[in-house]
Order: C-alpha cells, then sequence, then structure tokens
C-alpha cells in the first residue's frame, strides 16, 4: 500500500512542497466551507423568512433550517465563479402557494437565474425591489393574484429573456423601461386590466420572439415600430380596444407564423403586405371594422392553417387566390359584406374542415367542386343570396356534421345524396325555395340532432324513413305544402324535443305513438287538416312548454295528461271541435300565460283552478259551451291582461272584485246570461281599453254604463 507519508527517497525540495501543501490544505479549505455555507445560509434564510408569511406554508414541507437548500423543493444550486454554491433557481409553479411578493428578501438571492412562481395564489403587488435580481433570466408570475402596476425598474432587469405576467390584475400601462429588454425573447403580459397603448419602445426588442398582448384595455394603434420585430413568430393583440390601421411594415415579419388581431377596432382595409407573411399559420383578424377587399396577395400565405374576418365590413368578393392555400383547415370569413360567388378554386381546400360564410351577399351557385373538400366537417353558407339547386356532390362530404344552407334562394329539390352524411348532426335549408319531396334516404341520417326544412316550397309526404332518426332533437317542416298523414314511425322519435309541422296540408288522425314523445317542449300542428281524438297520454312527458294545435278538425276530449303538465307556457287549441268538460282537463300551471280555446265545443264549468296560474295574462274560452257561474278566483291572476269567456253560456253575477284585475285592458264577457247589475269597481280599470258586455237583452243598458268607464 502506497503512503502520503514521505519515502528515504524523498528530497528536501519534494518534502517541503509536500509539507506547504498540507498547510494549504489546513488553513484554506476551512475558509472556503465557511464562505460556502455563509452564502447558501444567507440565502436560505431569505427563503424561510419569506415561507413564514405564506398562508400555505405547508406545501414546503422541505424547506427545513435542518436541510440544506439546495435539497428543498423547486430549489436548484450550482457552484458560481468563486466555487461558491448558491441559489440559482427557484421553480415553484402550480403548487397552490398564498401569499405576497413583497415579504421575500430579493437582495439575499443575487445569483438567481430563474423565478417561477406561475399558476399560484401570489396576490399583492410587483415589488420594484425585483430589480435587484440583476442576473435574472426567466421571471413567471403568470396566473397569480397579483394587482398594481408593473413597476418600472423591471427594465433593470436587462438579461431577462423570458417575462411571463399573464393572467393577473395588473393595472396602469406598459413602462417604457420596457424597452430596455434587449435580450427578451419572451413576453406575455395578457389578460390583465392594462391601458393606454403598446410603446414604441418594443421596436427595439428584435430578439423577442413571442409577443402576447391580447384580453387588455390597451387603446391607440399599433405601432409602426412593431416592423423591426424581425424574430417574432406569435404576436398577440386580440381582446383590446385598438384603432387605427394594421401597419403595412408588417411585410418584415416574415418568420410570423401567428398574428391575432380579432375583437378590436381596427379599421381601413388588409394591407397587401400581408402576402409577406410567407410562414403564417394561423391568422385571425376577426371582430373589428376592417373595410375593402381580400387581397389577392392572401394567396401567397400557403401554409395558413386558419383564417378569420368574420365580423368586419369586408366587401368585394372572395379572390380567386383562396384556392392556394392547401394547408387550410379553418376558413371563417361571415358576417361581412362579400358579394360575388364561391370561387370554382374552392375545391383545391382539401384539408378544409370549417368554412363559414352566413351572413353576407354571396350569390353565384354553391360550386360542384364543394364535393373535393372531403374532409369538411362544418359548411354553413346561410343568409346570403345563392341561388341554384344543390350539388350532388356534396354527397362526397361524408365527414360532415354541420350544413347550414338556408336563407338563401336555393331551389330544386334535396339530392338523395344527402343520404351519404351519415355522420351529419344539424341539417338546415329553411327560407328558400326547395320543392319536390323529401327523399327517403334521409333516414340513413343516423346521427342527425337538427332538421330544418321549414319555409320551402316541399310537397309529399314525411317519409316513414324519418323514423330512423332516434337522435333527432328538432324538426322544423313548417311552412311547406306537406301532404298525408304523419307516419306513425314519428313514435320512435324518443329524444325529440321541438317538433314544429304546422301550416301544411297534412291530414289524417294523430299516431297514438305520438305519446312516446315524452321530451316534446314544443309541439306545432297548427294550420292542417289533422282530426279525430288526441291521445290522452300526449303530455305524458311532463316536459311540455308550448302546444299549438289550433286550426285543424280534432275533436274528443283535451287529452288528460295537460292536467298534470305543470309546465306549460303557452296553449292554443282554438278552431277544433274539441268536446267535453273543460273543467277536468286543465290544473295549476304555475307557468303558463296564454292558453286560447275559443271555437270549439266545450262545456262544463269554469274551474276555480285557473286562479292558481299565476303569470297567465290571456285567457280565451269564447264560443263554446261552458255554463255554470264566473269563478271568483279569477281575481287571483295579477297579471291578467285579457280575458274572453264571449258566446258561452255563463249565468250568475259579474265578480265585484274584478278590480284586482289592475292589468288588464281587454274584457269581454259578452254573448251570455250573466245578470244583475254591473260592478261600480270595473271602473276602477285604469288600463281597459276594451270591456263587451252587450247581450240582445241588455246591450242599451251595457252601453250606457260603460261610457260611465271614460
Amino acid at each position: 500500500m502506497k503512503s502520503w507519508l514521505p519515502s528515504k527517497f524523498t528530497t528536501f525540495p519534494t518534502l517541503m512542497v509536500m509539507v506547504l501543501l498540507l498547510l494549504f490544505s489546513n488553513l484554506c479549505f476551512p475558509v472556503f466551507n465557511m464562505a460556502t455555507a455563509s452564502n447558501i445560509e444567507s440565502q436560505g434564510r431569505a427563503l424561510l423568512q419569506w415561507k413564514a408569511t405564506l398562508e400555505t406554508q405547508e406545501l414546503l414541507d422541505t424547506w427545513t433550517s435542518q436541510t440544506s437548500p439546495c435539497n428543498w423543493t423547486g430549489i436548484t444550486c450550482r457552484y458560481n465563479g468563486h466555487h461558491m454554491t448558491t441559489i440559482t433557481k427557484v421553480q415553484l409553479g402550480e403548487l397552490g402557494l398564498e401569499g405576497k411578493l413583497e415579504t421575500l428578501n430579493f437582495s439575499a438571492l443575487p445569483s438567481l437565474r430563474v423565478l417561477e412562481l406561475d399558476d399560484n395564489h401570489i396576490q399583492g403587488y410587483i415589488p420594484a425591489a425585483i430589480s435587484a435580481l440583476s442576473k435574472l433570466t426567466i421571471l413567471g408570475l403568470s396566473d397569480n393574484n397579483l394587482t398594481g402596476s408593473i413597476p418600472s425598474e423591471l427594465g433593470n432587469l436587462t438579461r431577462l429573456k423570458s417575462l411571463w405576467l399573464s393572467q393577473n390584475q395588473i393595472s396602469g400601462s406598459i413602462p417604457l423601461s420596457f424597452g430596455k429588454l434587449l435580450n427578451l425573447n419572451w413576453l406575455t403580459i395578457s389578460s390583465n386590466f392594462l391601458v393606454g397603448s403598446i410603446p414604441p419602445v418594443f421596436g427595439n426588442l428584435t430578439k423577442l420572439n413571442f409577443l402576447y398582448l391580447w384580453r387588455n384595455n390597451l387603446t391607440g394603434s399599433i405601432p409602426w415600430e412593431i416592423g423591426n420585430l424581425v424574430n417574432l413568430r406569435d404576436l398577440g393583440i386580440s381582446d383590446n380596444q385598438i384603432t387605427g390601421p394594421i401597419p403595412q411594415n408588417i411585410r418584415n415579419l416574415t418568420k410570423l407564423e401567428t398574428f391575432y388581431l380579432y375583437n378590436n377596432s381596427l379599421n381601413d382595409s388588409i394591407p397587401c403586405e400581408i402576402g409577406n407573411l410567407v410562414n403564417l399559420r394561423g391568422l385571425e383578424i376577426s371582430d373589428n371594422q376592417i373595410t375593402g377587399p381580400i387581397p389577392n396577395s392572401i394567396g401567397n400565405l400557403t401554409k395558413l392553417e386558419t383564417f378569420y374576418l368574420y365580423d368586419n365590413s369586408i366587401n368585394g368578393s372572395i379572390p380567386n387566390e383562396i384556392g392556394n392555400l392547401a394547408n387550410l383547415r379553418d376558413l371563417e370569413i361571415s358576417d361581412n359584406q362579400i358579394t360575388g360567388p364561391i370561387p370554382h378554386s374552392i375545391g383545391n381546400l382539401t384539408k378544409l374542415e370549417t368554412f363559414f360564410l352566413f351572413n353576407n351577399s354571396i350569390n353565384g351557385f354553391v360550386p360542384r367542386e364543394i364535393g373535393h373538400l372531403v374532409n369538411l366537417k362544418e359548411f354553413d353558407v346561410s343568409s346570403n343570396n345563392i341561388r341554384g339547386s344543390i350539388p350532388v356532390d356534396i354527397g362526397n362530404l361524408t365527414e360532415l356534421s354541420w350544413l347550414n344552407l338556408y336563407d338563401n334562394q336555393l331551389y330544386g329539390s334535396i339530392p338523395s345524396h344527402i343520404g351519404n352524411l351519415l355522420k351529419l348532426e344539424t341539417f338546415s335549408l329553411q327560407d328558400n325555395n326547395i320543392n319536390g319531396s323529401i327523399p327517403c334516404d334521409i333516414g340513413n341520417l343516423v346521427n342527425l340532432i337538427d332538421l330544418k326544412i321549414s319555409d320551402n316550397q316541399i310537397t309529399g309526404p314525411i317519409p316513414h324513413s324519418i323514423g330512423n332518426l332516434t337522435k333527432l332533437e328538432t324538426f322544423y317542416l313548417f311552412s311547406n305544402n306537406i301532404n298525408g298523414s304523419i307516419p306513425p314511425s314519428l313514435g320512435s322519435l324518443k329524444n325529440l324535443a321541438h317538433l314544429y309541422l304546422n301550416n301544411n296540408h297534412l291530414s289524417g288522425m294523430l299516431p297514438n305513438k305520438m305519446a312516446n314523445l315524452t321530451n316534446l317542449i314544443d309541439l306545432a300542428l297548427f294550420d292542417n287538416n289533422l282530426f279525430g281524438n288526441l291521445p290522452p297520454d300526449l303530455a305524458k312527458g311532463g316536459l311540455l312548454q308550448y302546444l299549438s294545435l289550433n286550426q285543424n278538425n280534432f275533436q274528443g276530449p283535451i287529452p288528460i295528461s295537460l292536467k298534470n303538465s305543470t309546465k306549460l307556457v303557452r296553449v292554443r287549441l282554438d278552431g277544433n271541435q274539441f268536446t267535453g268538460d273543460v273543467s277536468q282537463s286543465f290544473g295549476a300551471h304555475p307557468h303558463l300565460y296564454y292558453i286560447d280555446l275559443s271555437f270549439n265545443k266545450l262545456s262544463g264549468n269554469l274551474s276555480p283552478s285557473w286562479g292558481a296560474c299565476p303569470n297567465l295574462t290571456s285567457l280565451k274560452i269564447s264560443n263554446n259551451r261552458i255554463n255554470g257561474q264566473i269563478p271568483w278566483e279569477i281575481i287571483h291572476l295579477p297579471k291578467l291582461q285579457l280575458l274572453d269567456i264571449s258566446s258561452n253560456n255563463m249565468v250568475g253575477k259579474i265578480p265585484r272584485k274584478f278590480d284586482k284585475l289592475s292589468y288588464i285592458f281587454q274584457l269581454n264577457m259578452s254573448n251570455n246570461h250573466l245578470t244583475g247589475t254591473i260592478p261600480p269597481e270595473l271602473g276602477r280599470l285604469s288600463l281597459l281599453e276594451v270591456l263587451d258586455l252587450s247581450s240582445k237583452q241588455s246591450e242599451r243598458r251595457n252601453t250606457n254604463t260603460v261610457g260611465e268607464l271614460h
């Protein structure tokens, strides 16, 4: 074994060197250890003092004086240039810490390079003393509860590369001192309450890659100096109050990949220089006041995947160059003033998934090339002036889940190829000039939730295959020329909530299977030629709110299930031949505000339960065979505005307390067999406009008395 002692061959000079080394070791190494301990201990002491001010100290249970700070949660140490251990990183994001920054002694952490406290519950203000961290390269304080303004002293942290202050409650303006942060490549101060303008000194930050200022209250225009940020990749200024034009020198930002300006007050036209941004993947300028046409240079942006221009005042036609954007997935230019046709070049956008053009003045036809967009999931060109027929090529769009063509001038029939769209969930074709019959292939659309083909000229019957659409919740077929009977298969649509078949030429009886529609909220069958008895359990689901069966030839009793339908809001059964005792048909309906049972053959008495409908504003039961007295409980209807019980067989006196109906403006009790005098309390109804108590026996007397009410 070799020994560290000198051998007999060791010379004197060698021995002296060894002695000096031993002395140096004994004298200097302890000094080094003491200095290291002193440095790390002072830093640890500062952090422990800050921990003591937190309301969630238990989240930092490894922070104790018994262990080295280098072993604490979120702490990173390293040797500095003097071979001393020092804390260089404090990374405590997403721990749920609650406390304040101003209680931390920043001057005790001179070597700190990273301070990350994102996604906690830090409150209070950002202290100016944070500028003592002169070596800091990353400062992350996003997603906290910080208030107050940004201290100008942050501009002294000239080594900063990343500054994250988003998702706080910071107010005030952006400090001009930020113009000194020349090494910054990431700045996010979005989702705060910042005011004032974007400082032109931002033009100094030429290393910046990411600039996020969205969701503040910033005003003024986009500074011209923004064109100096030639390394910028993401620029987000959306959800502010920025005005003025998009500066032309954005042409310099050729590395830009996302450019988000939506929800501001930008005006003027889109500059042609936008075509220089050949690396753009996302361009969103929606919800502004942009005018003028879409520039042809947009065709240069061949990497573009998202293009939003909706809610502006853009005019002109869609440039043919739009077909160059072969990587486009989402194209939304709705709610503008765009004219002209959809260009045939749209067929080149084979990756397109969303295509929204609604609420414009688009004319021409739906191009057959639309059938090339085999990845399309949402297609909405509603509320335009598009004419012509629906191209059969639309049957190629087998990924489509949303198809809105309503409010145009389309004609021709619904192509049977529509049955290929097996993923379709919404199909809206209302307000066009579509004719022909509904194709049986519509029964293939088993994922359909909303089917709206009302206000057209569709003829023929409702196909039995409609019963296959078991996910259907909304079915609008009103205002067409549909004939034939309602198919029993309709009763299979157990998820149906809104059924509108009114204003057609439907005939026959209502299928008993309609009682299976227990999720119905709206049922409108008025203005048809339907007849026969209604299914007794028509409203057994208890969800029915709007029932309109008026102007048909229904007969028999009113379904007893309506009596327990406590969610009824509006009921119209007038203009039929219903019979039976009206007192047994309805109960207490707390949400009912309108009911019309006029022009039927109903008999029995008016039930006192009408007084248990506190929201009722209109009660119309005229031209029936109702007898008995007017129930005094009607005076408990504080919102009643119209009461018409005329042309019945009612007897007895007019209740004296009718003056409690203070909102009533029309009261018609004519053509009954009422007796007694007219209560003087009626004279207190200050809103009353129409009062009719006439009859053959008392017409003259009633007319004179009405005169006394004015």
